[in-house]
Formats: C-alpha cells, structure tokens, sequence
C-alpha cells in the first residue's frame, strides 16, 4: 500500500493518537482544554485556509468601496498623500504628466480656438451692426479722434465682461498660493484647478514650445476665457466670462507686479499653507474689481445735428430714387410713343448721368425723336438723339411722300396698296406726265396705276386729238368754252391745224397761239447740251461743282431724248475725252478714254438712257508745254439726224 502524506500537525497529532495510548497527564489535559484546544485548531485551520485562496490585491478594492460608502474618511485621508505624490510627480517627472494628458489637450485645443473664432465673428458683427447707426458715427469719430481701431473701440463700449476667479500659482511648484473668486461664482476644488494650468503650462511648453519663453496666455471655454499673466515666482490666473478688452491684461500684470514688490520673498520660500501669505487675498480681490464694467445708460435725447443729417441723407435718397424713377417712366413712354410711330425705329434707349440718350432710323417723312419726346414732357436738354435716315416702306409714309414729290391737284386723290401707286380723278395731260415719271422714282413703288384717272373733258378731247393727229407733247383743254392747243408740235402740222379743226363738226372757239415749233426748241435745247464741258480735278476725280451741273445736263438730255420720240429725227451724244499735255501719250490715251466712260456712267445713273450716249477720245493731247489743268475735260458733241442722214443741227 502506498503511504498517505502528512499535511500539517494537525494530522500529525491526529494520527499520534491512534498509535499510541494516552496517560494520565493526556487525559486530564483532554478533561481540562478539550474544548479549547478543539477551539483552536479550528482557527488555525481557518486562517490556513484563507491564507492558501486570499491574497491583499483581491481584497482591497472591496473594502476601499465599503469605506467610501460609510463616510467622507477616505477622501480626507487620501487627499493629502495624493496632492503631495502629483506635485512631486509634476516637479520631478513633468514628461510622464504631458504624456498622460496628451489625449485629452488636443480637442481642448481645438475646442478653445473654435470658441474663439465665434467670438470674433460675434464681435465683428456688433462692430458692423453699430457702424450703421448714429451712435455707431459718434462712435467712429471718437475711436478716430483716440487713435484706437473702431472694432476694439466698440467691443469696450457694447461688450460686458466680469472676472470672477483668480488664482496666483508658484511658478516652479505649481503650488496654489492664494486665490480669490466672487461669491455667485464659487468653485469646489481650487487645488485640482492649480495642478492643472500647471499641467498644460508643461505640456504646451514640452510638446509645441522648445524656447524658455514658451508658456500658456489664454485658453477659451465656452463663454469663459482663462488669461494667465506670467511673473518671475508666480503666476495670476484668472477666468473671465464675456470677452474681456485689452487694457485688462495690463491691469493684472500691474497687479501682480505689486504682489512681487510685497510677497517676493515669502512666495519663493513657499511650501505650503495660505498662513504664511497674510493679506494676499485682498490683493487678488483687487483682481475680482476690475472685471466689472458698468453698462452705459442710453441716451434719451438724439443730437440735433445727427437728426438733421439723417434727414438730409433721407431726402437726398428720396431724392435720387425719385427722379430713378421719373426718367424710367419718361423713357418707357418715349419707347411706347417711338414704337406706335410710322418710319421711326428705335435701336437703343439708356439713361446717361440724367439725360436720355436714343438712337434708331429715321424716314425723312416721318415725326422728328425731339417732337415726341417733347410732347411728352421731356426737356430739350435732357434728352439726345442720334437717328440715320432710312426709306420706310410703310404705306401712311409712302403716301405722304407721293403727295410731296408728285404734288396733285385738288381733283386727285393718291392710294398706295402694296407697291401700287393708285391715281385717280382728274387732271391735266401734262401733269399726269410729269407724274408718271417722278413716281417711278420713288423707293417702294413698283407700278403706277393712271386707269381711274381722267383728263378734264377727255372723251372729246380724246376725238380732237385723234381728230387732229396732234403730236404727243401738245396738250388741249378747254376753259370757258375755249379749246387752247398748248405745247410743242412741228411747224408743218401747226400749219395744218386750222384745216383739221374746219373738218371736224361743231368745234368752239379755238386758241393755238401758244404753239410753238417743235423744231426750233430742239434746237434751243441742242445749243444748251452741245458744247458743254465737264472738268476733272486730277486724273478721274470730279472738279469741285461739276456733279450739280452734270445733274442739269442729265436733265437736258432726258428731255432731248423725250422730244426727239415720234419726231423724223434721231439725236446722237458723244462724249470726248481730253487730258493735258502731263504723262506720255500711252497714259493721256487711256486717259481719255476713261473720263468719257466715267461721265457716260454717271448720266446713266441720272436716267439717261445708254443708247443715246457714245464716247470717244481725242486723237492726242491738246498741247504740249507747261500744264493745263483746264483740258482736263469731257467735251459734249450733239448731232441731230434727219431720216435722211444729215445732220440738221444748227450750233
């Protein structure tokens, strides 16, 4: 059998027993401490056990829990060791602290200077906000007068603020020496606050500054700003709510450079206590005094002169908004008036520094821009126009230039349908001539309609002129029972007429005295073409007044052309050339040549017709020697043919 192993004396004594018998001094001993001794083996048997399955680490958070829970005793003893065990930690191992704290300072951080964002757009929109009142202007004139910027000059007169905590904090220790708060403003752990602005003092200055002279100023938090002020033992901390101005950092810095001058000693020799620093806190509730501001009180009364030029602002902006509005309206009536009016068009319409500037076409017929804009009140010297003329087509400004160019008598009446000038009534042979061919020049008319217009007594008239073979250009009315032959008829027929109107019956009184031959003006007019000359300035460029004297021999020849249709003859215009003796003959010849042609171009554009005109050149320069200017001419050389050939014209 394999033996059993003792594990304590208990089971040695145990097993004692029932190897050997007991004597008499065991058994009084077993009468005397049996119970006793029972009583102890079971203790030690107890604490056996609990010291194989317990240990301290198991059970001391268990009973850190139940002294909490039964009274503030804890807390007070614990406070002591664990202030001294962070200061020694912050004095003698800084990094580990700033290493601990790391977390937590970089969203502090991010959440000061978004803070502080916000409050500079709060402030700049006070700043904008009272710029724009009276009180703002007063405001400017004083900050400009003080030399302070507006923005700092507004947030100390609109802004409150009020220091309620200030705490001083041993440079080197972090020690809290003394602090001082307002009595709504209490706080519960002024230590927890001094270890701490300790604490991130070394981690800014550890993780961001390398420099001695890195250290923390100002941290925000939330409608609280925190401003330290660094002396050479100690520093001031002091949290403010609002946003405190700029002169007060100065006042604290004075401050505590009076507490240097009185505590310097005994704060560098500081470890511990609020009783070796007698009278110090009435030198921090000095601090707690110069947060209060007192609001300004309003002033009931505006200055007359702000109120006077508030007004004089107003009217001069009623003003300008008025006339905005008076020159939009005069200028939507001129565009409504321009638009309902036959031959005007309007391209552009703008107002320029009060005036009205207007610029389209114009027809010659049509209302002038100046009436209408003065029939509608609006001055000459407010208003500008630049109009180009052009030809409407429309039919009110048609008419009105039909009736101007053809001039009818009371007994026509004008009708334009289209491109169809309609006469109709009565009239005169030799006006309704003339009319026909002035019409035809007018832009737009494509057709002129005489087939409702009568001559005055034209069917009998009609049967004396066939009657009486009477040439195209004689004209017969009849005034007070007179038949009077007017116009132009070969002397032969004029001869003739008497026997002619003796054959037909029943004819009036008859006056042919104004008669004339025919022949004899074709003459006159041939004397005034033939023998005309047209000069040039320089090589095909017109002397100045010929273009008004070759509109007149257009004329001329236009009735030469008229006067020679139906008559046994025919006429002939030819225009020659001359140059002066400048340049070589080669050059003169074309020369020549070239001016006739240009002359011949321009008569046709005056309504000439082609067929009546030839040129030619002559055969060589007219002279030699110094320049002529004068030969620098298109001669006119007219010949009238007979059926026979010959050349009737008398010069």
């Amino acid at each position: 059998m394999k033996p059993v192993p003792i594990q304590s004396e208990t089971d040695i004594s145990f097993s004692c027993r029932f190897l050997k018998p007991l004597n008499q001094l065991d058994k009084l001993k077993e009468l005397l401490f049996g119970v006793e001794k029972q009583e102890l083996e079971s203790v030690a048997e107890r604490i056996g056990e609990l010291e194989k399955q317990t240990s301290l680490a198991d059970t001391l958070p268990e009973t850190i829990e139940d002294s909490y829970g039964r009274g503030p005793r804890l807390v007070q003893a614990l406070r002591k060791p664990v202030e001294e065990c962070l200061s020694t930690s912050v004095r003698e191992n800084p990094e580990e602290i700033s290493n601990a704290l790391f977390p937590v300072m970089g969203p502090a951080i991010r959440k000061a200077v978004r803070e502080s964002l916000r409050a500079f757009a709060q402030q700049l929109n006070q700043a904008i906000d009272n710029s724009l009142t009276p009180k703002g202007l007063r405001w400017r004139i004083q900050a400009w007068r003080a030399g302070v910027p507006f923005g700092d000059f507004v947030l100390r007169r609109t802004l409150l603020y009020r220091v309620e905590h200030a705490y001083l904090i041993q440079k080197h220790s972090g020690l809290l020496l003394q602090r001082a708060h307002l009595d709504a403003a209490a706080f519960k752990d002024d230590d927890a606050v001094s270890a701490m602005l300790t604490a991130i003092q070394e981690f800014v200055k550890d993780s961001f500054v390398q420099q001695e002279a890195g250290r923390l100023e100002t941290v925000g938090m939330g409608e609280y700003t925190l401003w330290a002020v660094h002396g050479p033992d100690c520093m001031l901390a002091c949290l403010i709510r609002g946003v405190p101005p700029r002169g007060l950092r100065d006042d604290l810095g004075r401050n505590l450079e009076e507490i240097h001058l009185r505590y310097g000693s005994a704060i560098r020799a500081f470890h511990g206590g609020s009783e070796s620093l007698p009278g110090l806190e009435n030198e921090l509730a000095r601090c707690l005094q110069l947060g209060l501001r007192p609001e300004e009180k309003r002033k009931k009364k505006r200055p007359i002169s702000l109120i006077i030029l508030g007004l004089l602002l107003l009217g001069v902006l009623v003003y300008f908004l008025a006339g905005r509005y008076l020159l939009s309206r005069k200028m939507s009536a001129y565009e409504d008036a321009v638009s309902s009016t036959p031959g005007l068009v309007l391209t552009g319409l703008e107002s320029t520094r009060g005036k009205i500037l207007a610029t389209g076409l114009r027809d010659p017929m049509a209302h002038a821009p100046e009436d209408i804009a003065a029939r509608l009140g609006i001055p000459e010297a407010q208003f500008v126009s630049a109009f180009s003329p052009y030809h409407s087509l429309e039919p009110e400004l048609m008419l009105v230039r039909a009736v101007k160019l053809l001039e009818p008598p009371g007994s026509v009446s004008l009708r334009v349908d289209g491109d169809t000038l309609s006469v109709s009534g009565k009239s005169s042979y030799e006006w309704k001539t003339e009319a026909d061919a002035r019409a035809r020049l007018m832009p737009g008319v494509g057709r002129v309609d005489f087939s409702t217009l009568n001559y005055f007594d034209h069917d009998w008239l009609a049967f004396v002129r066939e009657g009486t073979a009477a040439p195209r250009r004689v004209d017969l009315r009849i005034e007070e029972d007179v038949l009077h032959f007017e116009g132009q008829a070969p002397q032969a027929w004029i001869d003739a007429l008497p026997d002619a109107l003796a054959a037909l019956p029943d004819m009036p009184v008859t006056n042919y005295s104004a008669l004339t031959d025919s022949r004899s003006v074709l003459m006159h007019l041939g004397r005034q073409i033939h023998g005309e000359a047209v000069f040039y300035e320089d090589a095909l460029e017109f002397k100045a007044g010929q273009e008004e004297k070759i509109r007149i021999l257009a004329t001329r020849l236009r009735a030469l052309a008229d006067m020679t249709e139906g008559e046994p003859l025919s006429a002939r215009v030819v225009l020659v050339g001359y140059t002066d003796a400048s340049g070589t003959e080669i050059q003169n010849r074309f020369l020549r040549i070239r001016r006739a042609e240009l002359l011949q171009a321009y008569l046709v554009e005056q309504g000439v017709a082609a067929s009546l005109l030839s040129v030619r050149a002559a055969p060589e320069a007219a002279e030699s020697g110094p320049v002529n200017p004068a030969l620098r001419r298109v001669l006119i050389e007219l010949a009238l043919i007979d059926d026979s050939g010959a050349d009737v014209f008398e010069p």
